[in-house]
């Protein structure tokens, strides 16, 4: 390399470091200021999953020590009560257990309120608000009042999601007692056409048509 090719070269270097070194001294600022950033985002994410997780934990403490209560309505209070102080999910879970000791209790009036409580929530993710639905609807069934069942389950029966054919099956028992043929009819055919039935559904259903059958003058007579 001849001594100029060489002279050329440290200038470049020089050239080089003296913008690196002015785009360092430009940006520098805002380089450490996003490396700051972004370890203190880590360092809160790490928090925030820790305190989650010690939440999670006391949470499920208090719901199984309310669990270990002797009697069903015990049981029942120390959830209504761990519930006022639990956060928005273990409540929810808690008011859910709650209901389910009063039902077991032979409270089914306060039970229904508290499912119905929980379904009508805005707050309550979908597929547990269709289950508190469902319940109030099995224990207003269970109270005498099947054609008030046969109202709360017609929204769930209707309606595309977890409950559908539980709620179709149980509606069409309920109206074939209530004498509504047509409509216990209609909720069977309805469960044997859906491609989500599984066998043990779709064999509940064939006894069901059956006693529709057995029912009906007109098919009892063919």
């Amino acid at each position: 390399m001849s001594d100029a090719d060489s002279f050329i070269q440290e200038v470049s270097e020089e050239v080089r470091r003296d913008r690196l070194f002015g785009l360092w001294k430009r940006y520098a600022p805002l380089v450490i200021g996003v490396i700051v950033a972004v370890v203190a985002a880590a360092a809160f994410i790490a928090w925030r999953d820790a305190q989650d997780e010690a939440a999670a934990r006391e949470a499920g403490a208090a719901l199984i020590d309310a669990g270990e209560e002797p009697t069903a309505p015990a049981r029942a209070e120390r959830y209504l009560t761990e519930a006022d102080a639990l956060p928005e999910g273990a409540a929810l879970l808690a008011r859910l257990r709650a209901a389910g000791e009063l039902a077991a209790a032979g409270e089914v009036a306060e039970a229904r309120g508290l499912y119905d409580a929980v379904a009508i929530d805005t707050a309550t993710p979908p597929s547990l608000a269709a289950f508190a639905a469902y319940r109030a609807a099995m224990l207003t069934a269970a109270g005498g009042d099947a054609a008030g069942a046969v109202a709360q389950l017609s929204p769930l029966a209707g309606a595309e999601g977890s409950f559908r054919l539980l709620a179709l099956e149980a509606r069409g028992a309920l109206r074939l007692g209530l004498g509504d043929l047509a409509g216990a009819r209609e909720d069977v055919e309805a469960v044997l056409a859906d491609p989500a039935a599984t066998e043990e559904t779709r064999g509940r259903a064939g006894l069901l048509a059956s006693a529709i059958r057995a029912r009906d003058p007109q098919e009892a007579a063919q």
